[in-house]
């Protein structure tokens, strides 16, 4: 029983930073997955002589990704919080996760300004034109 009562800590250290490192692993992976995956299709469009659409190699704009990274990192406060705060005796903790929920806020707030930015900026390329 003395050794399992060693390795228990161990473990528990391990399996904290392991599924981190896999967390990030498989995001990476996937990541890599897809961009190897469009250029593969470009690659198979050129040999072919097909012309893709210009829409294809856009990508996402800034003002998506804040928009999402705001919605996951609000969700991410609410349910930390929910979980600590209804899940252990120490309550105190919980209030923790109010850095990603008002991370997510920060990133909303960068969301409304940069659309509004692009709203303002469209009338004047038209004018210009």
């Amino acid at each position: 029983m003395d050794i399992i009562s060693e390795l228990i800590p161990i473990v528990a250290i391990i399996s904290v930073f392991g599924s981190g490192i896999a967390f990030i692993f498989i995001i990476s992976y996937y990541v890599y997955r897809s961009k190897k995956s469009k250029y593969d299709l470009m690659a198979k469009a050129v040999e072919a002589g097909v012309s893709l659409p210009p829409d294809f190699f856009k990508s996402e704009t800034k003002t998506e990704n804040s928009l999402k990274r705001a919605v996951i990192l609000i969700m991410l406060g609410i349910s930390l919080f929910i979980a600590i705060y209804f899940g252990t005796d120490e309550s105190r903790i919980a209030y923790f996760s109010f850095i990603p929920f008002l991370v997510g806020i920060g990133y909303l707030i960068i969301y409304f300004s940069e659309k509004n930015n692009i709203k303002e900026q469209k009338p004047e390329d038209n004018e210009q034109k």
